[in-house]
């Protein structure tokens, strides 16, 4: 099974590529990720993944891609359910299309193919941390928690 999704973000494929491989810069942007480790071909990384910081699970993975301003990917799994996650950075004319690539192997996958909820759940979260991450290069803004967007105001 394969989600994709894409973004077009107003930053130079250079900028996109230095938060990607921040990896201690992952709070700052993504939603429903932590990342430790280094950022190098066929190093190990540990991940903690989730919708809050306190209900997030714990992942190790391997940097399976890594092309200078170019692709990074990380794969994750056992023999029974394999996950490779790939940011692809292509120059655009507005700055950088993002491509973001999941695809799911092993014996297990059919029960992800067969649960739609997952797949939209899934392809949701891709699409929300494409957003924070273009949110972050164009504004500087950390994300947002989906909490109340705007401050309230007395009149």
């Amino acid at each position: 099974m394969i989600i994709e999704t894409q973004i077009d973000i107003a930053a130079p494929p250079m900028k996109v590529w230095r938060a990607l491989t921040d990896f201690p810069g992952y709070p700052k942007w993504h939603p429903f990720r932590s990342i430790a480790g280094e950022p190098a071909l066929g190093q190990k990384v540990k991940m903690a993944i989730g919708a809050t910081s306190e209900r997030r699970r714990k992942v190790s993975g391997r940097i399976s891609v890594l092309s200078l301003g170019g692709a990074i990917a990380f794969d994750t799994g056992s023999p029974f359910l394999k996950g490779r996650e790939l940011f692809l950075l292509t120059p655009s004319r507005r700055g950088t299309l993002l491509r973001h690539r999941t695809e799911m192997t092993g014996p297990a996958e059919f029960l992800f193919r067969f649960a739609p909820p997952s797949v939209a759940n899934l392809r949701s979260a891709s699409e929300a941390a494409d957003r924070a991450l273009d949110r972050y290069l164009t504004t500087n803004a950390p994300s947002s928690s989906g909490g109340r967007q705007r401050p309230r105001t007395r009149i």
